[in-house]
Parts: structure tokens; C-alpha cells; sequence
């Protein structure tokens, strides 16, 4: 990779946690497709729990 922070392996999945601190805690799931040393796609997903339910009547 260019600037050498992560390496090809690394970059098929990468997980940023979030949230704790508000006690809402998620994940960004990232994945990166890499040819020829550069990016060439960009995945993202989330994984997020549910801590509290809500209804609301329209």
C-alpha cells in the first residue's frame, strides 16, 4: 500500500468500533479491493446493536 500503514491482507477487512463511549457501541466493517498496489474498490458495511426500542404511532 502507498504509505505503508496497512498491508494487502490487512486491508480485506478492516473493522473501526465506535460508539462506546455514548454506550451505543457499532461497527464499520470496511474492505478494501487492492490490484497493482492501488485501490481499486471500497466496501462498507455496519453491525450495530440494539439497546433500546421505541413505537411510535402515525
Amino acid at each position: 500500500m502507498k504509505y505503508g500503514k496497512i498491508t494487502c491482507d490487512e486491508a480485506e477487512s478492516i473493522v473501526f468500533e465506535q460508539g462506546y463511549s455514548m454506550k451505543k457501541p457499532s461497527e464499520i466493517i470496511a474492505s478494501l479491493s487492492i490490484r497493482d498496489g492501488k485501490i481499486i474498490e471500497v466496501k462498507v458495511g455496519e453491525k450495530a446493536l440494539n439497546l433500546s426500542e421505541i413505537e411510535v404511532d402515525l
